[in-house]
């Protein structure tokens, strides 16, 4: 199984968690999955862009090699972190 690479948002439940999660973790969620990270990077620039001004949404980069998931580029309510090595 090769790697392929997916940009995610996640959106705030509809009601809140009493989790000690974000209030995106249990909320709907979009995703796409490319074989091309150029691709997966497009599409979450444009996700960053779109909902840059919604805190509680969470948008991700992340690299999917033999099921596992290892997140690249994470945007939370506290703004986008250091891009991660992304081992290309």
């Amino acid at each position: 199984m090769g790697t392929t690479y997916l940009a995610r948002v996640t959106f705030p439940a509809a009601t809140p968690s009493t989790k000690k999660e974000s209030p995106a973790a249990d909320g709907p969620r979009v995703e796409g999955e490319w074989d091309v990270l150029d691709t997966a990077l497009d599409r979450y620039n444009q996700w960053l862009r779109l909902y840059s001004g919604h805190p509680d949404v969470t948008v991700q980069l992340i690299k999917k090699t033999a099921g596992h998931e290892h997140v690249l580029r994470p945007r939370t309510a506290h703004g986008e972190s250091t891009p991660r090595s992304q081992g290309t």
